[in-house]
């Protein structure tokens, strides 16, 4: 039987990998080096990983030492695919009711996505942590669990009224303000496109837990061309984005796809909607202000949005 399920475990990752190689398989040909910025970045992540490890994890021994095997192989193995293989056994975390191992997966998972040199690495992290939750874990939870599960979204995407950023967030904020611009001044065009990758499975990250942004911090986050909505049109009520009073102030939505969405109370101040589908999406209290870029056409007053000063 144990043989058995590690041959599952083996097939599933080789699916896993050939999918993912397929969807990037533009970029097989690209990066063979990191730029400084991200290495010195990967290495303040992960070292503090490293850590917090020990002093983290107190308890059932035997666990732990296959945990931190786990982050070690998911961060620091020898091949992609050996990566690609520790991160997808760290996923079956998410379900345990241990903020402490969720907080090490997503600083470790956050680590791998700015500065991983495998588009495919990359990707898989921004699998993973884009199933940490979803609705019907928020449904379903108890009192013990909803808390757990509030605690991982904060740490994966901070808190609107506060200000604070997330770990996923702040990699997208980083990738695009600083790995992008950096690169693009080195001139090194594969530095710049390994960048770009990140920044897209931020994206990507982001987009797997559009069910439940509730008062997240998107605040300049780069969200352009996402495509915050469920396609499939079963239980289609419970499939759009969530992000009433979420801070989205000076985000970059271009293009983003949010039809249905839920932005109640939401801070749309500064923020680019140009070309964004707001088909059928709940307006009513946003804020936003003379910054804010709509579509041509678009009034956001009949939608219920609130223009304010600031």
């Amino acid at each position: 039987m144990n043989e058995r399920l590690k041959d599952l475990d083996q097939e599933k990752l080789y699916l896993e990998v050939e999918n993912l190689r397929s969807q990037a398989s533009w970029q097989h040909k690209l990066f063979t080096a990191l730029i400084p910025a991200s290495a010195t970045v990967a290495t303040i992540i992960l070292g503090l990983v490293s850590f917090i490890l020990p002093f983290e994890l107190q308890k059932n021994n035997q666990e732990n030492e296959t945990f931190t095997r786990l982050i070690s192989q998911a961060t620091t193995a020898n091949t992609p695919e050996g990566r690609i293989a520790g991160i997808w056994m760290l996923d079956s975390y998410w379900d345990r009711n241990d903020s402490n191992m969720h907080k090490l997966i997503i600083n470790a998972l956050g680590g791998i996505l700015t500065a991983d040199d495998s588009p495919l690495v990359r990707f898989a992290a921004a699998e993973a942590l884009g199933s940490a939750y979803d609705m019907e874990d928020w449904q379903e939870a108890s009192p013990q669990r909803r808390e757990v599960l509030e605690k991982m979204r904060f740490l994966l995407y901070g808190n609107g009224e506060t200000g604070q950023y997330g770990v996923l967030t702040s990699a997208n904020w980083w990738l695009k303000e600083d790995c992008v611009v950096q690169t693009r001044r080195a001139q090194s065009l594969e530095a710049e496109e390994l960048c770009q990758i990140g920044l897209s499975a931020t994206k990507e990250a982001i987009r797997k837990n559009w069910e439940n942004l509730e008062g997240v911090h998107l605040g300049e986050t780069d969200l352009a061309n996402a495509k915050l909505y469920e396609a499939r049109l079963a239980r289609a009520a419970l499939w759009k984005a969530n992000l009433s009073e979420a801070n989205l102030a000076r985000a970059d939505l271009t293009q983003a796809n949010l039809t249905g969405a839920n932005l109640t109370g939401a801070n749309l101040t500064g923020a680019n909607l140009t070309g964004a589908n707001l088909t059928g999406a709940n307006l009513t209290g946003a804020k936003y202000n003379r910054l804010t870029k709509w579509t041509e056409g678009f009034d956001p007053i009949t939608r219920g949005a609130l223009e304010v000063a600031n």
